[in-house]
């Protein structure tokens, strides 16, 4: 039985084989994917989150302070084995326990800029046991071996064997414990293996840092070059000077790759131990445009450079060896085995035994999206890397855009085909928060320097129409850097908290339509609107919790105070009384909190989402608070009564009056929309409990609602009325009040 299990699961592994799924039959030429729909699955109407953040940290706020004194070189990243972030700021190293943003540990012994930064896991017996793991560190003159060692704070003493990093208690501690001079040569990359060998690339050859206490003569520690040749090729000084860009370890197989800025890679076997060094095979971009031209499924213009190389470890596949992206986001898969042993009766043999003899690409893989079109638009990736399945690649476009792509195979270990998922990134708090810093740069000079001249000449003739050209042009772009500014400042806040839940509260319109926008159409059309429409759905999702609403009105009047004035304050204040209103049992309670609520939201309707409002208002079965809110939004909407005047004129052609107008009769259709769903209960021939109120109460509420229209001063909601009442048969409504609105009605 057990040899029958093994069997099966020899099979699940030769299904699951990355090569299998990406040459299907075809094991002889060079095939691709990529270009069709079914390559890339988009999951998210599933529900599914491939991709999720776990925990946003910023930097400690000490580094923030180091990062104003940068002078010439930054990095940082992150060493996930010893649960520590890392950051160099020219000479100065710094690591921190990033799952706690605590214990900020630095080294400042080093004279040198700092270039690169590695984690080595040191072999046994060689240096001090307190230190199992050291860092690598490449300056312009130097490369350092800093021991990695940890102090428990509770028991103030140094721990050895199993360690757990991420113990909060545990203090970093950074140690000298080699130095070896570069002679001049300049660090471009660093690689080390999991059992403790150190390499690192300058110009166009790999050295390793060679550390060992039994060595007779010389340092323990010395630099050695593997690559030049004691007796050096005359025609070398005719060829192209190249430099190292990359080295990744394969320790799975034990095998070094180098990446040169002439997109050659060059394959180094480390032997079967892993304690080895020789040169096995070497290809390159231009080399495989030209054997496999014609095979090739896109224009080979594209194909142009390497970015970056991914090891592909035997335990993703026993055939694919190396992943290398492209500037245009291709990447391109490579074996070094002669032969592809992918068939599922083929036998089994250990990795490591079987050496690298050649570098050859299997397979290109097209990015996602429309291939064609991604490749057009001038795609400049500019980082890729691959691990665990997934593919994180940045590129940036021809309109100076930055984008992160994520692609992912981990859903699909199954499938024939090489199927992958993905994300496109957006926006981060920091870069927002950095975008609006520069934009009050902007918006402060503007104010700052008077930009915007006055009318005064200076003893100057002046051209006056020009001048008022220019005063108008400045001023409406001063007025979009404020928009702009708060905007960005609303986008903070919105991905503060749960946005993809913020925007499920949006009317399905607006969600769509914004969905569609970039950043500038958001700008260019109804920016006030959309601004309050976000808003409204923001504290609409915090509905109950007053603490925290109060929190947010305050910010946003604060920091966004065009797109939230303190009309918008009060309407949602009025807002939350009627959603309060909605869970008080008193009947008093009930009554006082919408009393309270239609004081405030009337003084400001102009301002109200009034398809918000109705709803509330109806769920209460407050229908008369519906008209209300109409009659007063009339109002402020058209203060000058142009809708009057167009009605008692007759006017075809509005002109300016057109926009106040068409929004007066927008408030009224809500007027109507009320009448008619009263007059359908209180005319209904249901017994059963479907509304929300008995006929005889829509019939009241109905009669109220005409009541209060007839004795308002709005004479073209009563014109509305008059036709609604005509429209459902209820003329000697029309006739009970004779008033001078009537009369003229009856006229026209």
């Amino acid at each position: 039985m057990t040899e029958l299990v093994k069997i099966y699961v020899e099979n699940e592994k030769a299904d699951a084989d990355l090569v299998q799924k990406l040459l299907g039959t075809e094991h002889e030429r060079l095939c691709s994917s990529g270009s069709m729909d079914s390559d890339y699955q988009d999951v998210s109407h599933l529900g599914i989150r491939e991709f999720t953040e776990i925990k946003h940290t910023s930097l400690p706020p000490e580094l923030k302070e180091q990062l104003r004194n940068l002078q010439t070189n930054c990095a940082f990243g992150i060493f996930p084995e010893i649960y520590r972030a890392w950051m160099i700021v020219d000479s100065d190293l710094f690591l921190w326990n990033f799952e706690f943003n605590k214990d900020l540990a630095y080294y400042d012994h080093i004279e040198n800029t700092i270039l690169k930064v590695e984690l080595v896991n040191l072999r046994p017996g060689v240096f001090d046991p307190r230190f199992a793991q050291a860092l690598v560190v490449a300056t312009t003159g130097d490369l350092y071996l800093l021991g990695v060692g940890f102090i428990d704070e509770s028991r103030q003493e140094t721990v050895f064997g199993q360690i757990d990093h991420k113990n909060p208690n545990l203090f970093l501690v950074l140690e000298e414990i080699a130095k070896i001079s570069l002679d001049g040569v300049v660090v471009t990359d660093l690689a080390c293996t999991v059992d403790g060998r150190v390499f690192f690339s300058a110009d166009n050859d790999v050295y390793e840092c060679d550390y060992s206490k039994d060595r007779w003569f010389g340092s323990a520690v010395q630099k050695v070059n593997w690559t030049r040749s004691l007796f050096p090729n005359p025609l070398s000084i005719f060829q192209t000077k190249e430099k190292i860009v990359q080295l990744a370890v394969d320790d799975t197989r034990h095998i070094l790759y180098s990446l040169s800025d002439h997109a050659k890679i060059v394959v180094y076997d480390l032997g079967p131990t892993g304690q080895g060094f020789s040169r096995a095979a070497e290809n390159s971009l231009d080399r495989i445009v030209k054997e496999y031209q014609y095979q090739i499924s896109c224009d080979t213009s594209f194909v142009k450079e390497f970015v970056s190389i991914s090891v592909i470890p035997s335990t993703r596949s026993l055939h694919g060896y190396l992943e290398a992206i492209t500037t245009y986001g291709i990447r391109i898969f490579f074996t070094c085995s002669e032969q592809l042993l992918v068939e599922k009766d083929s036998n089994r043999f250990a990795q490591n035994s079987v050496r690298p003899r050649c570098l050859r690409a299997i397979h290109f893989r097209l990015p996602t999206g429309n291939p064609s079109l991604l490749l057009q638009n001038k795609t400049n990736v500019y980082f890729g890397k691959t691990m665990n399945d997934t593919t994180i690649i940045a590129l940036s476009t021809a309109r100076e855009e930055s984008a992160l792509f994520a692609f992912s195979s981990m859903n699909f270990t199954y499938t024939n085909r090489f199927i992958e998922s993905y994300i496109l990134s957006h926006l981060y708090l920091e870069d927002l928060q950095l975008i609006v810093k520069h934009v009050s740069l902007f918006q402060n000079s503007v104010e700052q320097f008077a930009l915007i001249s006055t009318a005064r000449s200076g003893g100057f003739q002046i051209d006056g129409e020009a001048m008022e050209r220019e005063s108008r042009s400045l001023e409406k772009l001063k007025n979009l850097i404020g928009l702009t500014r708060e905007f960005l400042n609303l986008w903070i806040i919105l991905l503060e908290h749960n946005f993809p839940c913020i925007m499920n509260g949006l009317p399905a319109d607006v969600k769509e339509q914004i969905l569609k926008w970039s950043f500038a159409d958001l700008l260019s059309n109804c920016p006030e609107k959309t601004g309050v429409d976000l808003i409204s759905a923001l504290i609409k999702f915090y509905f109950g919790d007053e603490a925290k609403t109060e929190t947010l009105n305050n910010r946003l009047a604060s920091e966004c105070p065009r797109l939230f004035t303190n009309e918008d304050a009060n309407i949602l204040k009025g807002i939350e009384l009627l959603h309060t209103a909605r869970t008080v049992e008193s009947l008093t309670e009930r009554e006082r909190s919408i009393k309270r609520a239609m004081e405030i939201m009337t003084k400001h309707a102009e301002r109200a989402d009034m398809n918000m409002v109705s709803a509330l208002l109806r769920d209460l079965n407050y229908y008369i608070g519906i008209i209300d809110m109409a009659l007063a939004r009339a109002k402020r909407v058209d203060p000058r009564d142009y809708a009057k005047i167009a009605y008692r004129k007759n006017l075809q052609d509005l002109g300016d009056m057109q926009e106040a107008v068409t929004k007066r009769v927008g408030v009224y259709s809500i007027v109507v929309d009320t009448l008619n769903y009263l007059h359908r209960i209180a005319t209904s021939d249901a017994r059963t409990n479907e509304f929300p109120i008995s006929k005889a109460a829509a019939l009241i509420e109905r009669n109220e609602i005409i009541d209060r229209i007839c004795h308002s001063d709005d004479e073209i909601c009563q014109v509305h009325l008059f036709r609604w009442l005509i429209e459902n048969g209820l003329e000697e409504k029309v006739l009970a009040e004779p008033n001078e609105t009537l009369e003229h009605f009856i006229y026209k």
